[in-house]
Formats: C-alpha cells, structure tokens, sequence
C-alpha cells in the first residue's frame, strides 16, 4: 500500500472494505428464495412480497422438492 494522503475519509484515507458488502442483497434474496421455495426478485424483501411470490409459485409436493 501507498500513502497518498488524498483519500476522502478521515486522515485522508480511502475505504477498502465497502465492496464487500455490494453481494450481500443479492444473497440474502437467494437464500429466502430457496428456503420458500419461490423465487423473489424485489427490494425491499418485505413480508408482502414473499407472500406474493408464494401464491404466484406454490410450493412443489414434499417428494419433488430440490436441494
């Protein structure tokens, strides 16, 4: 690393760690769609949309789920 000292945030540094959190919607999203069983595909995830997205898709019989 190099110190430039034009950095926005305090002291002149730069943020190294906020491009982490860019994937983490996106996860969340999948994980509620595959534990419901239906894809969701909004933000915000609300209780609402969730429900919507059960009523579009139901849920497959027991035997035929995948995962």
């Amino acid at each position: 690393l190099l110190e430039s000292g034009q950095g926005l945030g305090p002291f002149g540094a730069k943020g190294i760690g906020e491009p982490a959190m860019t994937p983490t919607p996106a996860a969340v999203m999948n994980a509620v769609s595959r534990a419901v069983g239906a894809p969701v595909t909004q933000f915000p995830l609300t209780a609402e949309r969730i429900l919507a997205a059960l009523k579009i898709h139901p849920s497959p019989p027991e035997g035929e789920r995948a995962g």
